[in-house]
């Protein structure tokens, strides 16, 4: 395949970023949890399309030895990154190829988990015809598609602002000098048109702080994107169903659950035959600007009554933190409140529940088994009837996990959580941290170090003690860095 230099991809590269939601783990951990028998995890073939550089990918390559991983993009630019990062991390379950998913090979096969992750909303309805056919015969039996895209209602009010960015900047060549005039563009409107109204303002605004906080390639490939098509998803849904597929459900839990809303608007949704139904009228209430969407095969046995019980065949975490940093008396029965940024926050009334919250809080994300979790806790809290302690998270974690404030995994992953004398980064994060902010975890998360985090971090291949890492990084304290890595899940030993 010869470069395209008209290929944008080939000209500013999409940043490619690690994704939890998108591993074969956790596609697996919802599969099993309406009631499918997924691929193993650990020994999948996964197909990712639009790969990019690798940077999602590779990690997970890294992370599921055994599993074996192809990636596919049109840049030939992007593969090249992808292959010379597999490379230097010597992987051999990872393959990438620079061509469209219209000329995949016959001999390719299929794969027990495809991933679609920023790749329908913006490319042309034949390549989006060619995608969903791909997924009808490129999945494996009992396997599990995602699919993202940018939905409809939300993206109504947008429209305006992509329209008007893509006005202006269609006078400059440069990537960079697109990015720069967007913003500059919108910023201009806010204070040139002070008596606006206000509506039309704060629609601004919204995307001017989004653009500010997002890496520039998320607005030259959005925003300004030659195509960018938007979808309600019933829409989505209709043309998967079409080749022979079934939507599972929505890889973030708490878009598809009406529990999450006032309960007399719940109520008006309780007899809903159809789960997709139920969730386009929730992307009516909410103004859905992006889906995450899990595909199967028709036909696959699906039970989507969720037993709260079901919470113990899972490992489970939490960034739940205890509100008021005073010591818990877990010797009785209490309100004690949790909050973690970005969500309502829960109060624990019985003393189970707080010593279960506290395990969780003190392993900062990392995973841990439902039984560890009761053993745990029912030590913490001195309680000898572990059945009680069971029962709690019976009846509140089920709940927690479908709010969002607590996470289902199908395994712990491979962070200690603590700094030792030689510390360990995990590979993936040590090669791509010398020349990217935003660097993959353990957890196959995405975390932005800054200069000197990313320093010490290229350095923690386990030859070196404090001290030298110290030393040698020129980190001002290297403590409280060591320390911040542990929590956000980089070191592995």
């Amino acid at each position: 395949m010869t470069t395209d230099s008209s290929n944008p991809y080939d000209v500013a590269p999409y940043q490619s970023y690690c994704y939890e939601f998108t591993s074969p783990d956790h596609l697996h951990t919802i599969g099993r949890l309406f009631g499918m028998r997924p691929p193993d995890y650990r020994s999948a073939r996964v197909l990712e399309l639009g790969c990019a550089s690798g940077g999602n990918i590779v990690p997970m390559a890294e992370r599921f030895p055994k599993a074996r991983f192809v990636g596919v993009d049109l840049s030939d630019r992007q593969i090249a990154r992808a292959k010379a990062l597999a490379a230097t991390l010597a992987l051999k379950n990872v393959d990438f190829h620079a061509l469209s998913i219209a000329d995949l090979p016959e001999d390719i096969g299929t794969f027990d988990y495809i991933i679609a992750h920023g790749f329908l909303s913006w490319v042309e309805p034949d390549i989006q015809a060619a995608l969903w056919t791909l997924l009808a015969r490129r999945l494996g039996p009992g396997g599990i598609a995602l699919v993202s895209y940018n939905t409809l209602p939300g993206w109504h009010a947008a429209r305006p602002v992509r329209d008007m960015l893509l006005y202006h900047c269609a006078r400059f060549d440069s990537p960079a000098d697109k990015v720069r005039e967007a913003s500059a563009l919108l910023e201009f409107i806010l204070a040139a048109a002070p008596q606006a109204d206000e509506s039309y303002r704060q629609l601004i605004r919204r995307e001017l702080d989004l653009f500010r906080k997002a890496d520039p390639s998320y607005l030259l490939h959005d925003h300004l994107e030659a195509a960018n098509h938007q979808f309600y998803l019933h829409e989505a849904v209709a043309k998967l169903r079409a080749v022979g597929l079934e939507y599972l459900g929505d890889a973030h839990l708490p878009r598809m659950y009406r529990m999450n809303l006032p309960a007399k608007t719940a109520q008006s949704f309780s007899n809903a035959a159809d789960v997709t139904v139920l969730e386009q009228y929730l992307d009516f209430l909410n103004n859905q600007r992006f889906r995450i969407s899990l595909v199967v095969h028709k036909g696959t046995e699906l039970n989507r009554s969720l037993d709260r019980a079901r919470i113990r065949e899972f490992h489970l975490a939490s960034r739940l933190q205890p509100r008021d940093r005073v010591p818990i008396d877990l010797a009785r029965d209490q309100a004690v409140p949790f909050e973690a940024p970005g969500w309502p926050g829960f109060t624990a009334q019985r003393r189970a529940a707080a010593a279960l919250l506290l395990v969780l809080s003190e392993r900062n994300g990392r995973p841990i088994s439902a039984e560890r979790l009761i053993a745990e806790a029912a030590a913490l809290a001195k309680i000898r009837d572990h059945k009680s302690v069971a029962e709690t998270l019976i009846d509140m974690g089920m709940p927690l996990a479908l709010s969002g404030m607590l996470t289902l995994h199908a395994e712990e992953t491979p962070d200690t959580g603590v700094v030792s004398s030689r510390p360990v980064g995990f590979r993936p994060a040590r090669v791509l941290a010398r020349d990217q902010a935003f660097v993959p975890t353990a957890r196959l998360t995405t975390v932005r170090l800054d200069e000197s985090q990313r320093r010490v971090l290229s350095m923690c291949d386990g030859t070196r003690d404090h001290a030298a890492l110290q030393r040698e990084s020129g980190a001002p304290a290297v403590g409280p860095l060591l320390a911040g890595l542990a929590r956000d899940g980089f070191l592995i030993g």
